[in-house]
């Protein structure tokens, strides 16, 4: 075990892992020596309007609507035409089904918990003069949640040799070549010593032919099983207001104190292996395990504006600072092979008999993260007390996202943000029709996909519906919320340095889907 500071290499070697087998699908640029920071600021960066199940029911469509507290979160402005004082309580569930493809075999999985999707209290503080245009105002504080990191996924699969019969060592030695053995360090340098792999050619002194140990010992056809448990949530908490001008006109602000609890566990596994079409007698199982562990806390500020001119119809507009983060991570790799008792010499030619090498890294540091800035504008079309239409519109540049540390350098990783995201738009289209106290609802969202080039489509598809009653002092609202979309993920790569086309990258396409269930509850007062 090995649990002292780690150099800037060994944690580059550690990152590069850990961060860089992420679920990912981007072809563009990434610079070399980027430890992995660029996934991040994209996995904390896409974020989705949560909130009460009024607001998940109608697709999230809520930037002009107002009337809700969850206009604390999407657009403060709303808060001001509030006209009761309420609390609100969410419940909410989350069922995640994963479908993994790998090489040609399909590995199932699920996962469900139990969360808050909203908590709330606002004060609505009407103008008791009612001759004057100025209508008072609400101030609301909420704690939403912004995104859901809980899934499992496994693939599982043989390397039949349909993409050239690869193994994980062999990523080794090829990141390895050309380095002396004395250089390697960090993942690399445990893969020299588990498999006696020697990137640096050396010549037999009997037969005068260059040769590496590592031709020795790694089989071919070997089973690769990866097993990924993922966990945590971003929370937001917002305090928030809103007033209301002639209700007509309505302006608001709100300060947001954002927090993030992800933690990623894999373990990747190589066993069976054949050689010459026999069971390796070298090795027996290959296996590495990463875990990482993230918190972090943000703060960022919303304004926003809602304007009715005329009675059926409301446009409001939003926009979001960057979210700034201080992050502090912790993570481990480990490695295990387990040999058949395979016998060697060592230098002075005494034999040695293989049985299994083990080894381990802890690492922490911390680092700072800014999202990007967000503008959103919708509009809403009332139809009477029959209901309404809303539809809203974001725009998001995820390339002005940015890391920054005292621990580690983060130019690569910044070069990286700009070359792989991209522009995006995202919409949401929702609807309400009442029928006296019931309510249903439904809704769609889209958020575009962010990255400059991909093998996958990124973007994330919401179908949504819901049904409500409200009287007087209470109120309850049911959504369901259905979210699918696609990632890939690859247990390593090995480049040709000729021709990118012709890198050899087994890759699982995982298709997400997750079915939401809240339930809210308001108390009016």
């Amino acid at each position: 075990m090995n649990n002292q500071p780690m150099s800037k290499r060994k944690v580059a070697s550690l990152f590069a892992i850990v961060l860089m087998m992420t679920m990912s699908s981007a072809v563009a640029q990434i610079e070399d020596g980027a430890f992995g920071y660029y996934n991040d600021a994209l996995l904390f960066s896409r974020t989705y309007y949560g909130g009460t199940a009024r607001m998940q029911g109608i697709g999230g469509a809520q930037v002009s609507l107002g009337g809700d507290i969850n206009s604390a979160f999407a657009n403060p402005a709303g808060l001001g035409s509030i006209r009761k004082s309420g609390i609100t309580v969410t419940p909410s569930l989350d069922f995640s089904n994963t479908e993994s493809s790998y090489l040609g075999s399909q590995t199932d999985e699920f996962k469900a918990n139990f969360n808050f999707a909203n908590l709330g209290i606002v004060f609505s503080m009407p103008n008791k003069d009612e001759e004057s245009k100025f209508k008072g105002g609400a101030f609301a504080i909420t704690l939403t949640r912004k995104n859901n990191f809980h899934s499992n996924f496994t693939y599982d699969a043989y390397n039949e040799g349909e993409i050239g019969k690869t193994s994980i060592v062999d990523s080794y030695l090829d990141r390895a070549w050309g380095t002396d053995p004395d250089d390697l360090s960090g993942d690399l340098y445990d893969a020299y010593n588990q498999y006696l792999i020697n990137p640096y050619l050396e010549t037999d002194a009997q037969t005068g032919q260059d040769f590496t140990a590592y031709d020795k010992f790694i089989g071919d056809f070997p089973r690769q099983v990866e097993i990924v448990q993922q966990r945590g949530a971003q929370y937001e908490w917002d305090f928030s207001g809103g007033v209301n001008y002639n209700d007509v006109f309505y302006v608001g602000g709100g300060l947001g104190i954002s927090t993030i609890r992800f933690y990623r566990e894999s373990t990747y596994t190589e066993s069976e292996y054949i050689y010459n079409g026999q069971p390796d007698d070298a090795i027996d199982l290959y296996s590495t395990r990463n875990s990482l562990r993230l918190n972090g806390t943000g703060v960022s500020g919303t304004l926003g504006v809602v304007a009715r001119p005329l009675s059926i119809l409301r446009i409001g507009a939003a926009i979001s600072t960057p979210t700034y983060y201080g992050m502090r991570e912790e993570s481990s790799e480990d490695f295990l092979t387990i040999y058949n008792d395979f016998v060697i010499q060592d230098d002075s030619g005494d034999d040695i008999t293989l049985g299994q090498f083990y080894d381990e890294y802890f690492s922490t540091s911390r680092y700072n993260l800014s999202t990007p800035w967000k503008f959103s504008t919708g509009a809403s079309i009332f139809l009477g007390k029959m209901g309404f239409i809303s539809a809203d519109v974001d725009f998001l540049d995820y390339s002005q996202a940015k890391i920054s540390s005292n621990d580690f350098r983060t130019g690569l990783d910044n070069k990286t943000i700009e070359n792989f995201y991209q522009n995006t738009v995202n919409f949401r289209l929702g609807g309400e029709i009442r029928l006296d106290q019931f309510m249903l609802r439904a809704g769609y969202g889209y958020d575009g996909d962010p990255y400059v080039s991909s093998s996958i489509d990124n973007s994330i598809q919401r179908i949504s519906g819901g049904l409500g009653y409200r009287n007087n002092d209470f109120f309850v609202d049911l959504s369901v919320v259905h979210t699918q979309y696609y990632t890939v993920r690859s247990p390593y790569t090995i480049y040709s340095f000729d021709d990118p086309e012709l890198d050899i990258s087994p890759t699982a396409r995982i298709n997400n889907k997750n079915l939401n269930v809240s339930v809210t509850f308001g108390f009016n007062f």
